[in-house]
């Protein structure tokens, strides 16, 4: 990341960034990585951000769904929802259904866990209609929560 700011590149700054705070989260650091999530979207919320909006909005989106991945491991299933959620929309608005497909998997697992599964299954549902525009492991673990889920 020092690199990056050596050279004043914000947008190769902004990718080591997101897989910063991703790594953290792999590492057990979930709390931390939420943090550094949240810094990144406080960044692109600032107005004289020195990236384009094409980018801002593509950084939003992959953070946006990391911070839901880091309320689902921390088991705020809640706040995971409403951040996977909004990555849906955003990934949708972007044009990126691979990644729409795999925030659309973390919001059914979220609702799930709450208890949701009327929603949970509309959800993992719109996974598999995305089919090949998402990736295999995706649609292998929509098809096995689907599957897991009480008869309607």
């Amino acid at each position: 990341m020092d690199l990056y700011e050596e050279v004043d590149d914000r947008e190769g700054w902004l990718g080591a960034m997101v897989t910063y705070g991703s790594s953290l989260r792999f590492l057990g650091r979930a709390a931390e990585a939420q943090t550094q999530h949240q810094r990144l979207i406080a960044f692109l919320d600032s107005p004289d951000r020195p990236v384009s909006e094409h980018v801002a909005d593509m950084t939003r989106a992959h953070t946006t769904y990391a911070l839901g991945l880091d309320h689902a491991v921390l088991g705020r299933w809640s706040e995971a929802a409403g951040h996977h959620r909004d990555a849906v929309g955003q990934f949708r608005r972007i044009g990126m259904p691979h990644m729409q497909g795999s925030a659309l998997l973390g919001l059914g697992e979220a609702l799930t866990e709450l208890g949701e599964g009327l929603e949970a299954r509309t959800c993992l549902r719109q996974v598999l209609d995305l089919g090949d525009a998402v990736d295999s492991t995706v649609l292998t673990g929509a098809r096995k929560l689907l599957d897991s889920l009480p008869a309607e």
